[in-house]
């Protein structure tokens, strides 16, 4: 159900969703059919469109069968005229983009607004901390969004800071994995007096700055029936709000969101009779193919 209703946010973006792979077109099958995938799974079991874009996995050496043909973990976004407009690729195969990141890079904007429309400027800072509480599974990012709307001729501050001063983040409590937030770009701003300069947002005409913290369950708890466990994915977001004479107090503002763990996608050996996919026949065709 979780997949679904990401597959939809990607499509509501404008996106449609493509998964190439060096496996067997009847692995992929398998996989599609037990985790209830909808969308194009293409097998590239040469790796010729591998190649052709550059990202065979040049780690794996041609003798390590049967490894050796698959690409390095990655996601294209393209333009209908099918130019690259963006592209995810991470240091290791269990990171991957959230949803979230993938509509922004193809709508161009942020989704949702979790604040709703701006009548007027606040009279003090606006702190909205979301999260998505579908099942989450290892492997799986989503992000956690601190949405900030600031009064006028207010700003917080981007990193790095003099000491005294704080940076808006996240810090994220024992047991829960972050990548690098993404966060839009900051202005410079000139302390009156000092003439020093520091990397502000300002959050534009409508002053809402929106910061998204990727974050992924530990490992530990992967399960393949995930059944009722819950995950607590809980840590504060900080920042400082200053005008161009008085800085306020710095601020730490707890959250905390309580997910339903998803099924893990690992390989396992089918058990007679229960339908799943059964990964020894698939590797077992995968190492003669890549030995021959």
């Amino acid at each position: 159900m979780e997949l679904q209703k990401e597959i939809h946010l990607l499509r509501e973006a404008g996106a449609e969703l493509y998964a190439v792979s060096y496996d067997e077109p009847d692995a992929l099958a398998d996989f599609a059919a037990e985790f209830g995938i909808t969308y194009p799974l293409l097998s590239d079991p040469d790796s010729e469109v591998i190649r052709d874009y550059g990202i065979l996995n040049t780690l794996v050496p041609e003798d390590d069968h049967p490894w050796y043909g698959m690409p390095f973990p990655g996601v294209y976004v393209t333009d209908s005229a099918g130019t690259i407009t963006a592209k995810f690729f991470e240091s290791h195969l269990a990171l991957r983009p959230t949803v979230q990141q993938l509509a922004r890079a193809v709508s161009g904007h942020d989704v949702a607004s979790e604040l709703g429309p701006l009548d007027a400027p606040p009279d003090e800072v606006e702190l909205a901390v979301t999260m998505s509480t579908e099942p989450l599974a290892p492997g799986v990012w989503r992000d956690v969004t601190a949405t900030f709307r600031l009064p006028a001729g207010q700003h917080i501050y981007g990193e790095p800071v003099p000491a005294g001063m704080v940076a808006t983040g996240f810090e994220l409590d024992e047991g829960v994995i972050g990548l690098q937030p993404s966060t839009p770009d900051t202005s410079l701003h000139v302390l009156d007096g000092t003439g020093e300069e520091l990397q502000v947002y300002e959050g534009g005409s409508n002053g809402v700055v929106r910061i998204h913290q990727p974050v992924a369950m530990s490992g530990g708890m992967a399960t393949r029936d995930a059944g009722d466990r819950i995950m607590t994915i809980s840590g504060a977001v900080r920042f400082q709000a200053c005008d161009a004479q008085v800085c306020g107090i710095p601020q730490r503002v707890p959250f905390s969101f309580e997910v339903p763990l998803g099924r893990v996608v690992m390989p396992h050996p089918a058990e007679e009779g229960d339908g799943t996919m059964d990964f020894r026949k698939h590797f077992a065709a995968m190492s003669e193919r890549r030995t021959t």
